[in-house]
């Protein structure tokens, strides 16, 4: 108010832009999927996979459950899944924060996605976790469906959450 600018001016106090980022349990699952499908057992090659993610698995099914069902996974508390969330949402956050907003200001990276992850659930396709296009993407932190059961440990499913924890989150990190 002092300097008669308003926000598009720069005139706010507080000046970020925050640039929320949303899935990061299907990043992290499809990426440890990939890695144990293609790489490693050799199941199939990376053409085929897409090929199967772009049919959204139609006419596959077992191979849609068993990606599904692959362990471990984000929430399971391992220490290969920890690596790989902290290298993800590090990489995330580092990635946001190269930029500045149009007012000048940096934008902030968060992971408190309130809404969307319906909205974006046809944006998306089918993923290596075993996600089929149009089904919702997990919100905030949460993990996927099989990994319900784990509330029961909170202390592992917390791992996941305290993996990617860092003072360059905007907002809490659940």
């Amino acid at each position: 108010v002092e300097r008669a600018l308003d926000i598009t001016q720069g005139g706010a106090r507080y000046n970020f832009t925050q640039v929320q980022g949303i899935g990061l349990a299907h990043v992290v699952d499809s990426l440890l999927n990939l890695r144990r499908i293609v790489y490693e057992a050799r199941k199939l090659s990376l053409r085929q996979l897409l090929a199967k993610l772009d049919a959204n698995f139609a006419g596959d099914e077992p191979l849609r459950r068993r990606v599904e069902s692959l362990r471990p996974a984000y929430g399971d508390g391992s220490p290969e899944t920890q690596e790989l969330v902290r290298h993800v949402a590090h990489g995330f956050f580092d990635a946001v924060e190269r930029f500045s907003n149009p007012r000048g200001g940096p934008h902030r990276a968060g992971l408190l996605v309130w809404t969307l992850y319906h909205d974006w659930a046809d944006v998306v396709g089918s993923l290596p976790d075993g996600r089929r296009r149009g089904a919702a993407l997990v919100s905030r932190n949460r993990f996927r469906k099989w990994a319900y059961s784990l509330y029961r440990f909170p202390t592992s499913s917390m791992k996941s959450v305290r993996a990617q924890i860092t003072v360059k989150v905007a907002g809490p990190p659940i």
